[in-house]
Parts: structure tokens; C-alpha cells; sequence
């Protein structure tokens, strides 16, 4: 079951073919062991109606420029998808967005120490403050977003979830989000279906009054 506000057709992202195959420790580049360059590499690929990546944007650097190209031409060259469905319920351009590590170390430890210095992006992309005493556990939406950056269509895959709770989430997504806009190598505007995480915290009461 898909949840979805007042909409007919179903939209999907953009899905990932064995994304742990896209880049391994073999593909460390030499010369950034020999210049000890390292850190987390944040990326947004815009996925082609064929699912085939059409570029690949860093969004997310480390300090090192040649690092952070790399993972892109890497990923230009193997990632691969199953495309994005769009609200006319065929392929469409989709953005992907993950990240990826670098890290040199001659132990486990000494990685794991690095890997909390330089943490992953967050997995959040919009906090919505609720009322109440139960908070609602993280959801993710999947939206499609014209070629003015306007969302145009919002729900989710979690069939768990209840219709308030997504109302909520578009909402807030709709104000207060923003998205990716997706355009091709050529500087052509498209349309594109993107996930979007939305986390909820307790609104901070009001203090009482003395």
C-alpha cells in the first residue's frame, strides 16, 4: 500500500542496483594515501528514465577537491538504478542521494575513531516540531518536484504509517523543505522524484507561569 495525497498514480525514486559495488577499498587512489587525504563524500546523482546516471554532484566535501571529483567519476561510471516512476506512471529522471567514505588506517579502532570525527551526512533532511506526548517515529516521503522546485505530488511507501502523519509530513516538506532541482548536463530544467526523510520532535513546552 502507497500513501498518497490527492493523487492517482503512483510515484517511485530512483533505486539503486548494488550500490556496495560502486566504489570498494581497492579504489583508494594513490595519491591521495600518499597526501593522507581522507574523509566522507556527500553526492546527488540525477538518474535518467533509462537508469543510467546523467551527473553526479558533490553536496558533501571533504577538504580535498581531487577526493571528492573522484567519487564522482566513479560513480558517473558504475552506478546504476531502476528509474524513478513519475506522476504519469512512466520512467523519469530521479535524485539519489547518498554518501561514501575514505578513510586509511592501520586498524579497525583507529577507523572506527575516524569515522565518528567525520561523520555521515544525516540521514534527516527536515525536523517537524509536534505537540503532544508521543513523538511519531522518522518517515520517508517521496516527492515529485517540478521544474521550479515546487512540490507536486507527496506520499509514502510505509504502509504503517497514518494518513495524519504523512498530511503532516507534505506539509511541512511543501514549506519548509528544500529540494534538489534537477537539471541535465545540457541545462535543461526536468522534472524529478526524490525521497525526502522527515524526522519529529516534542515541541518544548511553555514555561509556567509564576
Amino acid at each position: 500500500m502507497f500513501i498518497l495525497l490527492a493523487t492517482l498514480a503512483i510515484i517511485q525514486p530512483a533505486i539503486p542496483k548494488d550500490p556496495g559495488a560502486w566504489i570498494g577499498p581497492d579504489d583508494y587512489p594513490k595519491s591521495s594515501m600518499r597526501k593522507n587525504e581522507f574523509g566522507v563524500v556527500g553526492f546527488a546523482i540525477l538518474v535518467r528514465p533509462d537508469g543510467n546516471p546523467e551527473k553526479c554532484e558533490v553536496i558533501v566535501p571533504t577538504r580535498f577537491e581531487d577526493l571528492n571529483q573522484y567519487s564522482c567519476r566513479l560513480l558517473m561510471r558504475r552506478a546504476r538504478f531502476k528509474p524513478a516512476v513519475g506522476p504519469d506512471g512512466k520512467p523519469a529522471y530521479g535524485i539519489y542521494r547518498s554518501a561514501t567514505s575514505w578513510f586509511m588506517a592501520d586498524d579497525l579502532v583507529r577507523v572506527k575513531e575516524l569515522i565518528k570525527r567525520y561523520p555521515y551526512p544525516s540521514a534527516i533532511d527536515l525536523t517537524l516540531l509536534t505537540k503532544g506526548t508521543k513523538t511519531p517515529a522518522p518517515i520517508e516521503l517521496v516527492v515529485s518536484i517540478d521544474t521550479t522546485g515546487a512540490v507536486t505530488q507527496c506520499g509514502t511507501p510505509e504502509a504503517t504509517v497514518s494518513g495524519n502523519i504523512v498530511e503532516v509530513a507534505c506539509k511541512g516538506v511543501k514549506a519548509a523543505w528544500t529540494p534538489f532541482l534537477g537539471s541535465t548536463k545540457a541545462g535543461q530544467a526536468v522534472m524529478t522524484v526524490q525521497s525526502v526523510k522527515v524526522g519529529f520532535e516534542a515541541e518544548a513546552a511553555a514555561p509556567l507561569n509564576r
